[in-house]
């Protein structure tokens, strides 16, 4: 992206981290343009913590992965390059198929690991590049908030 570093308070991807070629450069981005302190908001599936349903994920994922996504990316490696700290992680939708993780940017973090060293956790099988490409640039919103009953803000949000 061409956006400036630590340039919003919030940063919001949904359904795009399982769409992409390279996840972790997605996380990588989204660290670069939330400023330290920020949130940032992953609307996502992610690979079941059940045996059962976690092997029928990685036996679907090679058709899946022909319509645009995959559905053994795994929550756990996408998060242990340590670049946020996890505040909740809630399933969503009916079936609960689709998590809500609200991610905190450490504060002091000034200097972003790179990719390739999250990429090493083998986050998920290569799987070519994906039309979609990285996160989209969307537009500032008032609107940004995660949890009901929350006051409305004017801090700046990225959606991708």
């Amino acid at each position: 992206m061409t956006l400036p570093d630590e340039s919003f308070d919030r940063v919001l991807a949904s359904h795009v981290i399982s769409t992409v070629a390279n996840p972790a450069k997605v996380v990588e981005e989204c660290w670069r343009v939330c400023r330290p302190g920020g949130t940032v908001v992953l609307l996502n599936h992610f690979r079941s913590r059940t045996r059962l349903a976690s092997f029928s994920e990685r036996l679907l994922t090679p058709l899946t992965r022909r319509i645009g996504f995959v559905l053994d990316l795994s929550l756990e490696s996408l998060l242990d390059g340590g670049l946020f700290t996890p505040e909740m992680i809630e399933k969503v939708n009916v079936p609960p198929l689709w998590s809500l993780v609200r991610l905190r940017r450490h504060p002091q973090e000034r200097r972003c690991p790179s990719a390739e060293a999250i990429d090493g956790k083998a986050l998920l099988p290569r799987h070519g590049d994906h039309p979609l490409g990285l996160l989209t640039p969307g537009v500032g919103h008032d609107e940004d908030r995660v949890e009901a009953g929350e006051a409305l803000t004017r801090e700046r949000t990225l959606v991708g």
